[in-house]
């Protein structure tokens, strides 16, 4: 049994569940990022995390943590999961909204964060 972090809590994966009415399910309306971990050093984090930012403001999403407090979450994940080096994997949609062509961008963010 492993663990993510979904929208800001760490959760058995088996546990772990998003909405059919994702807008990253329904429309592919995303962000992601993949980087690795080599012991405890996050390869080349920092340009990941800028990456990561301009493709936020891009689609006007906030980012809800600064890259300190996202290291610490990546941290945390490898920790739980008892891993040693890492493949991340961030993923972060629109969130929960509606069908149709007037659907709102206003949501709530899902973020997922998978270490393996």
């Amino acid at each position: 049994m492993s663990d993510v972090y979904l929208n800001g809590e760490f959760i058995a994966a088996e546990k772990a569940s998003i909405s059919v009415f994702d807008q990253g399910f329904l429309y592919g309306d995303g962000i992601f990022e993949s980087f690795r971990s080599v012991g405890d050093h996050l390869y080349q984090f920092s340009h990941h995390y800028r990456r990561l930012v301009q493709s936020a403001e891009a689609l006007n999403y906030l980012i809800p943590y600064t890259q300190a407090e996202l290291e610490e979450v990546l941290i945390e994940l490898r920790r739980r999961n008892n891993l040693r080096d890492v493949y991340y994997r961030i993923t972060i949609t629109r969130g929960r909204g509606e069908i149709g062509f007037q659907r709102s961008i206003n949501n709530d963010l899902t973020c997922l964060i998978i270490g393996r």
